[in-house]
């Protein structure tokens, strides 16, 4: 579906912006005349849901969204229970084909570098009750790893024209950041949470007048709501396995530009299976090469020992 035309209406009645609580504080769902919710896979969110059970007289309900839950889950049967039914649906392949959003490809990079001794153990505690801290405790390795954190700086740096460097927890992104200033002269710019909104516009705006920017920034600020067309690249440089965040992170550098042919993603994978165990930040990452092959992504997985 394409919009051809816009056109402004007088309307005098409310129009209420509903805020939902997240790391940028903002979001974009949208109320007026009756009811219309925009972005609805935020839909979930019970401030929204208490306010679709109250609005019994409305008319009309719409839901957009690019990026709806997966059939048979408890997401999706919550979005259809109060906006109604899917009525049509547009994949991402198809948009490609039609012109309407730039091609892409996606290189995973599997990076095998802990010690044999370190997999084991990874290996070793997934058999014991402490297994449920075992995710957090491979977090917290990667992030303490320079082996990493060096190689995933020189991909980023031998990189051409604008990069969009997406992280998770702040000390990782500070880490990658001081790293990559001290490594490459480009013009590197640090989002998270805490960084002003108008700070924030002033990157986006370099961003898109220039052609050598890297652009470090949390998934809770950047991976949706955010419309630069002057991406050409994006780093997945720590571990998610929702659809959600993967599709719309992926949607920040679908835009179409005048420069833009393809749009490259990069995704670090790290890989610590031993005999026969695969640990979570793996599994995440075959995950992830599912929701690719779902939406006809162009993939390729490289496997990398240092």
């Amino acid at each position: 579906m394409k919009i051809n035309k816009i056109t402004k209406i007088n309307y005098t009645d409310n129009v209420y912006n509903l805020r939902i609580r997240s790391e940028d504080g903002l979001n974009h769902n949208y109320f007026a005349n009756g009811l219309n919710v925009s972005n609805c896979h935020k839909v979930k969110a019970q401030s929204i849901k208490s306010i679709l059970e109250k609005c019994t007289n409305s008319v009309y309900r719409f839901g957009l969204s690019g990026t709806i839950p997966k059939p048979e889950t408890l997401d999706r049967l919550t979005l259809m229970s109060y906006t109604g039914p899917l009525i049509t649906e547009v994949s991402a392949s198809y948009l490609q084909s039609e012109g309407y959003v730039t091609k892409c490809r996606v290189q995973v990079i599997e990076m095998d570098y802990a010690t044999e001794d370190v997999k084991q153990a990874f290996a070793n505690i997934s058999r014991t009750p402490s297994r449920k801290e075992l995710f957090q405790m491979e977090q917290d390795f990667i992030i303490k790893s320079n082996e990493r954190l060096n190689f995933i700086a020189n991909v980023i740096g031998r990189s051409t024209k604008n990069s969009l460097v997406l992280f998770h927890r702040i000390e990782h992104g500070q880490k990658l950041y001081k790293l990559l200033r001290e490594k490459f002269k480009k013009q590197i710019y640090y989002v998270d949470g805490g960084i002003n909104a108008d700070v924030r516009d002033m990157y986006k705006d370099k961003m898109e007048k220039r052609d050598d920017v890297i652009l470090i920034a949390s998934f809770g600020t950047f991976s949706t709501g955010i419309s630069i067309k002057n991406i050409h690249n994006i780093f997945f440089t720590e571990s998610f396995k929702s659809e959600i965040i993967v599709r719309q992170s992926i949607g920040r550098g679908l835009r179409l530009h005048k420069d833009k042919d393809l749009l490259t993603i990069i995704d670090f994978v790290d890989n610590f299976s031993y005999d026969g165990w695969d640990n979570y930040l793996y599994k995440h990452g075959k995950e992830r090469q599912r929701i690719y092959k779902d939406q006809k992504f162009s993939y390729a997985v490289k496997q990398v020992k240092f």
